[in-house]
């Protein structure tokens, strides 16, 4: 078996992280990499986006319609209504998927975000250690270790991931949207 060396969609150099027995593309800009994101991000585990399912977040990406997280929360619905199959009743269905979402419990949002080895049960984890997503970004690996069930390698790409500024902007952009990063209130 000859393994490729290179991604068959953007052709980075593929990497194979020390210890782990896949070789994968690093790439953030990868077509690939952006259409599995925003799939992962609408999916039912994680913003769970009535209207918005992997199909047609394919179709929206090839059209344009869709490229970044954030522009799920600024569709043309116009323009999906005057794509084939859409009418009134299935745009206004979008419509509020898309509204509803906002409202997703904040471990949710961050399990949507899709950091590496942050599965739903990591996610409420680390959010019962702060309020708002972004506190994580102040906690270091040693503080997020101290966490129950957090081990060396989620402390890493937990803090790899919150002292990306992109992140940090993406995570602020949705706030800025409407999309609820805070826990409620303990009563």
């Amino acid at each position: 078996i000859i393994f490729p060396t290179t991604c068959p969609v953007c052709e980075t150099k593929l990497e194979k992280p020390a210890g782990e027995a896949i070789w994968r593309c690093i790439n953030a800009e990868c077509a690939a990499q952006i259409e599995e994101r925003l799939i992962h991000f609408v999916s039912k585990d994680a913003m769970d986006i009535d209207g918005l399912g992997r199909d047609i977040v394919k179709r929206f990406y090839m059209l344009d319609l869709l490229n970044t997280i954030e522009d799920i929360y600024d569709l043309d619905y116009n323009k999906i209504f005057e794509l084939e199959g859409w009418g009134q009743k299935s745009v206004d269905k979008l419509k509020n998927g898309v509204e509803q979402s906002k409202n997703q419990k904040p471990e949710k949002v961050l399990y949507a975000l899709g950091i590496r080895h942050v599965g739903l049960t990591t996610a409420k984890t680390l959010m019962k250690a702060v309020n708002h997503i972004l506190e994580l970004k102040d906690l270091t690996e040693e503080q997020l270790q101290e966490l129950p069930d957090v081990g060396p390698k989620v402390a890493q790409t937990v803090f790899d991931f919150f002292k990306i500024d992109t992140n940090i902007e993406i995570i602020e952009r949705l706030e800025e949207i409407g999309v609820n990063l805070k826990k409620e209130a303990q009563v």
